[in-house]
Order: C-alpha cells, then structure tokens, then sequence
C-alpha cells in the first residue's frame, strides 16, 4: 500500500498559501493514475514510492483491453476517521495519539442520528429563503394558519351567498382543507425535525413530477450556474470508487445516480460540494442514513431517494 499526502495549495484573501496535506492510500499496480481526495476534492496523481516498488513490482498485470478499476481505500480517508492536521487514524473517543488534536463532538458523523442537530435543507430551505426569510417558524405557522382558516371561511360565506341555507352541503369542503392544511403541517414539520424522516405516498408522485420536469428541461433551471457540470450516471452506472475519481465533481450542479452501484461509501465524494442543486439516488444502495448525513452536508441540495 503506498501511503502519500495531497499536495493541493489554495490561497487565502490574504495572499497566504494553504495546503490539503490529507493522507491519502492506494495500492501499489495504480501508480500513475489519478484519485480523488476527500478533504478539498482535488485531484492527485498517484506518486511512485520506494518501499513499495517490490510490492509494485508482485503485483498482477493490468489488462490492457479492459481499463482496470482503481482500489481506491477511500474508507481509510474520511476526514470524519481521519485527523484533519496529520492524517493519522482518530480513536474510538476521536482523539489523534500523534498530534493530540481532538474532534468536536458536533460533527454529524460523530453522533446518532437521535443525537445530530437537524438543519433546514433542501426544498424546505428553498421555501424559506424565497419567502420568508426573516420569520420566525412561530410566525411562519401562525401565517399558514391563518391563511387556512381564512380560506375555509371564504367557502363558507360564498357558499350561504349563493345556497343560502343549503351551504351547509358544502361544509365538508373546508373541512377537508383544513384537515389537508393539518397533515402537511405536521409532515414538514417532521422533515425539519426527525432525521431520515420518509415521504409519504402521496408525496411520492409529486416529487417524482418535479424530477420529471426538471429531467425535461436538461435540469435547465435558475438555480444551475451557466459554468457547471451536469453529471449523468444512468448510461455508465459509476461504482463508489469511480465516483470518487470523476474529474469534474467539484463543480458539478447535477449528480443523477439512479441505478448506480453507489453506497453509503461513496456519497464521500459528494460531501460539502457548494454548487450542488439536485441529487438522485433512487434504486441505489444507498441507506436512508447515508442520504441524511449528505443532506446536512449540502443543505442547499434537493435530493430525490
């Protein structure tokens, strides 16, 4: 196994250089090739190393007809496994033995999912940030209330208007609007509150008309930047090793996986990535969990499960 740091560099505002310095594995026959790393999502070619060119030198052939896949070890490089300042492996109690560094209890991937803080993301964040962004949720409930009952009593006075004393046939109009206004309430208040909560059936088709029609449009939509990447996986099926390898993911603003061989393993790749706008992974290997914990990594990301 040939172990090699990342050798990004950035620049801060300052003019001051930083560096990735994540530790990075793969094995010996994938030398020359390219991967992936999961703390700053850049790529990084796969260096030569002495002590491992006899195991280089073992190794099996590689066909050359048929490009072989790379074992990229990516569950040893999780930044949440791994101690961001040396790289070495954190203990059971994410302490770092080597450098003393101690991860903080609030990492999402440190807690159950009873335990992790629940942000706002997705369709919901949309929502907010389009209409009411300054609100309180006390004052957006009150609002969505009051709009409810003062529909209910416009059916009500249009239908004795017009009825007279027959309105009350239809009395149960608005009671069905109101009982409607009720479920929903409480099934986004679940959405904001109880990790990996699940649609219910009939949120199912209507989520599945709005992929439909941003599908349509080639996912041309506002919130898509004219300079990012549209990632379909649905004619090359990627696994979670090639998924970390693709090239372009750090600028993409669409990942359709569906019916990739993709796991919890591989949404790795798609952590904090900020132009991401839609995610499908339906009929994938992916668990509700894994879906969750990806979602408060890009709260912005609409996700279709």
């Amino acid at each position: 196994m040939i172990e090699f740091r990342c050798t990004h560099q950035d620049t801060d505002i300052f003019g001051i250089p930083s560096y990735c310095n994540q530790l990075l594995a793969a094995d010996p026959q994938h030398i020359g090739r390219t991967v992936r790393c999961p703390k700053c999502q850049q790529m990084n070619v796969i260096p030569k190393d002495s002590r491992t060119q006899s195991l280089a030198a073992n190794a099996p052939p590689v066909k050359t007809t048929q490009a072989a896949t790379p074992q990229f070890m990516f569950q040893e490089f999780d930044p949440f496994k791994r101690c961001p300042k040396c790289g070495a492996m954190l203990d059971d109690q994410k302490h770092c033995t080597k450098c003393r560094y101690t991860q903080r209890k609030t990492k999402s991937d440190d807690q159950t999912l009873n335990e992790m803080d629940v942000k706002l993301t997705g369709f919901l964040l949309f929502i907010r940030n389009r209409f009411a962004v300054q609100m309180s949720p006390f004052a957006l409930t009150a609002i969505y209330f009051s709009l409810t009952a003062l529909l209910c009593i416009v059916i009500v006075t249009i239908g004795y208007l017009v009825l007279g004393g027959y309105a009350i046939l239809i009395l149960p109009v608005p009671l069905a609007i109101a009982a409607l206004s009720i479920v929903v309430y409480l099934k986004v208040r679940e959405f904001c509150t109880v990790p990996g909560a699940e649609l219910d059936s009939w949120q199912k088709p209507i989520w599945d008309f709005v992929l439909s029609s941003v599908r349509g449009s080639n996912w041309n939509t506002k919130f898509i930047k004219p300079d990012s990447k549209v990632i379909d996986g649905r004619a090359d099926p990627p696994t979670d090793q090639e998924l970390l390898m693709y090239p372009d993911l750090n600028i993409a603003s669409v990942v359709d996986l569906e019916g990739a061989p993709v796991s919890d393993a591989g949404l790795v790749a798609l952590r904090s990535l900020k132009d991401l706008r839609y995610i499908v992974l339906k009929n994938t290997q992916v668990t509700r969990e894994g879906v969750f914990r990806l979602q408060q990594t890009v709260p912005q990301a609409w996700i279709w499960y």
